[in-house]
């Protein structure tokens, strides 16, 4: 009796790796205010784009490009939240174990006074109508605009859903220390960072859940049979059209 077959050898077998890409540190549960984000969100491109946070920071003097890159590696690697990305369903938060934030740069000197404010005006706005992938990540940019010799601006971009405008404030006054040390190598000086995840671990907690269920029944006994029915004009009925998330902003 013969034996099996043999099998045909394969002459260019294809090489696939489902653990390829970014490295991952953790994985934690997204906050229930993310996850309302996350819906919000799948409702299109203009409704990410609503939560898009940008501030733009005006810089004179000399600027040290690589020395600014690196000073945002080192963001990204000292507040977590930078190098979170979303899991398909929305349901978890993938903590890269290393940051992929590149500086972009754009050199406008030499070009008339109107045409680089005009340049730059758009630099500001792609920032904000550029959808992020919440998957894919990141979930921050930084680019920097030179209109003169000593006249810059970075213009840094990140989602709502890890970051808010309080947290801007707080990059910004860490990446201004963070760039120092690196383009005068000093060191920062900066404490710690509380890391986001932990945060979120402890917000998942027996104990944290508990917390909120006595709460829960609190505010449930302190409102026990005061509801009432709301009467809403119908006067004017709701205007045709899908809803828009047009917006516009004015600094004072």
């Amino acid at each position: 009796m013969s034996g099996p077959p043999a099998l045909a050898a394969v002459e260019d077998p294809v090489e696939f790796d489902p653990f390829i890409g970014v490295a991952i540190e953790r994985v934690v549960p997204t906050t229930e205010a993310q996850r309302e984000i996350w819906h919000a969100c799948q409702l299109g491109v203009e409704a990410s784009l609503a939560y898009n946070e940008s501030i733009s920071l005006r810089l004179t003097g000399v600027v040290d490009a690589d020395a600014m890159q690196a000073a945002l590696l080192d963001l990204c690697e000292r507040h977590e939240a930078l190098r979170c990305t979303l899991g398909p369903e929305g349901m978890t938060l993938v903590v890269g174990a290393a940051a992929s934030l590149v500086l972009a740069r754009a050199d406008l000197r030499g070009l008339a006074a109107a045409t680089a404010e005009q340049r730059l005006e758009g630099e500001r706005r792609l920032a904000v109508e550029t959808v992020f992938n919440l998957v894919e990540g990141p979930l921050a940019r930084a680019s920097l605009v030179s209109t003169a010799d000593a006249t810059h601006e970075l213009v840094f971009t990140a989602h709502h859903i890890v970051c808010d405008g309080w947290s801007l404030g707080v990059l910004a006054n860490d990446l201004m220390r963070l760039y120092r040390a690196r383009h005068h190598a000093v060191t920062a000086g900066l404490s710690a960072a509380h890391a986001f995840g932990d945060h979120v671990l402890a917000l998942a907690s027996a104990e944290a859940q508990r917390e909120r269920e006595r709460d829960e029944r609190y505010w449930v006994g302190v409102h026990d049979g005061a509801g009432r029915s709301v009467e809403l004009p119908t006067d004017r009925p709701r205007p045709p059209g899908a809803r828009s998330f047009a917006s516009r902003r004015e600094d004072l």
